[in-house]
């Protein structure tokens, strides 16, 4: 019966294309926690980012400001940055930056630990609950010419 076959490979392959696209709730971290594959890199968080209703891409790159800084202040290395996202406007079909949509990157110090989440851990991710809704997250392998140079000369996994 190869047709049950086909589907069990559907199914595995359509697995392995999910995001983690839960909202701020559940984020990719517990990915990151226990044995990886190997990386001929460094691991990095992608998410595409959608920002409330309310609020703008100021305020969560104020959120995200302090993400960073709660890295650094915990003796990570970590490089965490968003980009701006192009869209046309449809009435004009002019190019601008989105005020919806933002991608961020958060590039993973090799052979780092798992952080502890504290008291200032929960400020900065209820100020990104405020001003915006995780639609996607990914977790990826970079390859080592794609790291960012701050990274470089750490050892890779």
């Amino acid at each position: 019966m190869k047709f049950p076959s086909f589907f069990v490979a559907l199914v595995l392959l359509g697995a392995t294309l999910t995001p983690f696209g839960r909202g701020q709730n559940a984020p990719p971290m517990n990915l990151l926690e226990g044995p990886l594959p190997a990386c001929a890199g460094t691991y990095a968080i992608v998410r595409l980012t959608e920002i409330s209703q309310g609020s703008n891409v100021d305020q969560y790159m104020q959120a995200l400001a302090a993400h960073k800084a709660w890295y650094i202040k915990h003796g990570y290395k970590d490089q965490i940055f968003a980009a701006k996202i192009l869209e046309r406007d449809p009435k004009t079909n002019e190019a601008r930056y989105s005020e919806h949509l933002v991608i961020s990157y958060h590039f993973i110090e090799p052979e780092s630990k798992p952080p502890v989440r504290d008291a200032e851990w929960g400020d900065y991710v209820k100020e990104y609950m405020r001003t915006s809704t995780i639609k996607e997250s990914y977790v990826a392998c970079i390859p080592t010419e794609h790291t960012p140079r701050s990274l470089e000369h750490m050892p890779m996994h």
